[in-house]
């Protein structure tokens, strides 16, 4: 799912760093009133009645500062709408098109309908597009490709047809890209080349036909590739294997084959063992140094499966007492008929996940996600040394999250988002080191967030969005030089944004709304580079006392004083520079 070096402080560095693009999706000041703009008004009224929904603040008269679920820029035009589970039903309006100052629209997990309406395509500010987990229809629109600075698509989980059209590659700041179970058919169309920012493609679960087209090969930054359960044929491009931060390759139940007169996979080094198991499937070596797999004569481990049957109340194909792991659904296994993956998304599965879980010692991926399991983390789970991928989300478990999962030192993907997980996030989670991804939101979560977390140098998504964290966010936050995404809205945060987050030179989105975050002590001014969207601009006065577009070329002179009339009350402290620079682009 990189960069030059910048630091907080000093002008030359900052210009280094003006070289990209920042969405920042920050909080609201609690102290200043925002009334919407007249235009806004009447489309929130709109969107309630299509959805059936009547939510706190939308209002004729209302007041952005108030409402639920929207935020508003000085002006009173909305930019951030995040709805996620809000049991919203009918369709997308087409007048969501007129909300032109959005920068973030969040409508997943819902019960929507219809299509994608083209009109979405007039949101040229949009950064992040989540509508997974719905139940759209129709083609995905042509008009999508003119979302130039979106960085973030997620449309999985809905009945979308059609094929994944051209257009898709000119939104080449994605970094993520998931279309996954719907039912879209063709080929995959040779621009998905353009999309060099691109780190997580997730394609799986559909129909789609002919080849992994080479131009996969430009995505250099490629860290997830999904295409598995789709009518894919012919050879896997040998160009693969030049895509060397590629961690996971998945192309099960497709009818891809090894290059011609290749029957070895050429996979990047110090890639995740998942990769390796996978390419073993379907060819005869894997330059890892695994040997070949072969048909295991027994499957040592076919009770506990059978187990997990039982206490999960569902019968899969295969879990049959002396059956084959290679007949087995939704398992893969080594040479040694050990189980080395188990993914079992959304198979509507109860009960809780059974102590024994940890006798699964060969387990590198476990994708659990959206069922409806109950009970805590089994401790346990830290007995699977080898796990690389651990997906829990959208299920109903409680309880704490157990420290022992801190010994999952090879871990890169962890998401234990949308539970009822309690207390508090574990110092421990700070001894996962090679993590990538971590999301623990929407849980019970509160306390304070550790200062381990720094600990986490590879990180690139972190998601802690809806809890009850309290406390400030730790300046450890500054060692996290890769991190992408960090999303704190919606928790119980007070205190100053610290300064050193201005260090993270890939940071392209941070949200902080429904937080009571505020300005550094000294720094009221945000620096933001020219290049960047104007929403970043219209949302930092509402948090910070002015908004200064620095020259990419030549330093800022002093910055300019705002309007009282469109500035917040002053701070307390007297105002100076705080340099928010950035990297080069992910």
């Amino acid at each position: 799912m990189r960069p030059i070096g910048m630091g907080a402080g000093g002008a030359g560095s900052l210009w280094l760093g003006a070289l990209i693009v920042l969405t920042f999706l920050a909080a609201v000041s609690p102290v200043r009133s925002v009334p919407y703009a007249p235009s806004q008004v009447q489309l929130l009224l709109d969107f309630q009645q299509a959805w059936g929904q009547n939510f706190a603040g939308w209002v004729s008269g209302g007041n952005c500062s108030t409402a639920s679920y929207v935020k508003c820029d000085a002006q009173g035009m909305v930019t951030s709408m995040d709805l996620e589970s809000q049991e919203l039903t009918g369709s997308i309006p087409n007048t969501i098109g007129r909300m032109v100052s959005l920068t973030f629209l969040d409508l997943h997990s819902n019960l929507l309908t219809g299509s994608i309406p083209t009109s979405i395509a007039s949101l040229s500010s949009l950064t992040h597009l989540d509508l997974y987990g719905n139940r759209l229809s129709g083609w995905i629109p042509s008009s999508i490709g003119g979302l130039l600075d979106l960085r973030y698509l997620d449309l999985r989980e809905n009945s979308l047809t059609g094929s994944i059209l051209s257009t898709i590659g000119e939104m080449t700041s994605l970094t993520f890209l998931g279309l996954s179970s719907n039912f879209l058919t063709q080929t995959i169309p040779e621009t998905i080349g353009n999309l060099i920012n691109l780190r997580h493609l997730h394609l799986m679960n559909n129909s789609l036909s002919g080849s992994i087209p080479d131009s996969i090969s430009k995505l250099v930054n490629l860290t997830e590739l999904d295409v598995r359960r789709n009518n894919l044929t012919g050879h896997l491009s040998p160009t693969i294997g030049s895509l060397t931060r590629l961690s996971y390759l998945f192309i099960s139940g497709t009818a891809l084959t090894c290059p011609p007169d290749n029957s070895t996979c050429v996979v990047p080094q110090n890639t995740s063992s998942a990769f390796c198991y996978e390419c073993l499937s379907f060819c005869s070596t894997c330059d890892m140094g695994a040997p070949p797999p072969s048909a295991p004569a027994s499957f040592p481990q076919m009770q506990l499966l059978l187990d997990f049957q039982q206490a999960w109340g569902h019968t899969f194909a295969g879990w049959v007492a002396g059956g084959s792991c290679s007949i087995a659904e939704h398992v893969s296994c080594d040479g040694q008929g050990m189980v080395t993956r188990m993914s079992l998304n959304g198979e509507g599965l109860t009960g809780s996940i059974p102590s024994t879980i940890g006798s699964m010692v060969r387990l590198t991926y476990l994708d659990l996600h959206r069922n409806f399991l109950t009970g805590s983390i089994p401790r346990g789970i830290a007995s699977l040394s080898s796990l690389t991928h651990l997906d829990l989300y959208g299920n109903k478990l409680s309880s704490w999250i157990p420290s022992s999962i801190g010994g999952l030192l090879d871990l890169r993907y962890l998401d234990l988002g949308r539970n009822s997980l309690t207390w508090s996030i574990p110092s421990t989670i700070g001894n996962l080191t090679r993590l990538t991804y971590l999301s623990l939101s929407s849980n019970a979560l509160s306390q304070t967030i550790p200062q381990s977390l720094g600990n986490l140098i590879n990180l690139h998504d972190l998601y802690l969005r809806n809890n009850s964290l309290r406390g400030s966010i730790p300046d450890s936050i500054s060692n996290l030089v890769n991190l992408t995404l960090a999303s704190f809205n919606l928790n119980n945060l007070t205190g100053h944004l610290p300064p050193v987050m201005g260090s993270l030179n890939l940071l392209s989105l941070l949200n902080i709304s429904g937080t009571g975050l505020t300005c550094p002590p000294d720094h009221s001014n945000c620096v933001v580079p020219q290049h960047n969207s104007t929403a970043f601009c219209r949302q930092c006065p509402d948090f910070c006392n002015t908004c200064v577009m620095a020259s990419p070329s030549t330093p800022p002179s002093a910055p300019p004083s705002s309007p009282q009339s469109e500035s917040p009350p002053p701070p307390t402290s007297t105002p100076s520079s705080w340099p928010l620079s950035r990297g080069y682009p992910r």
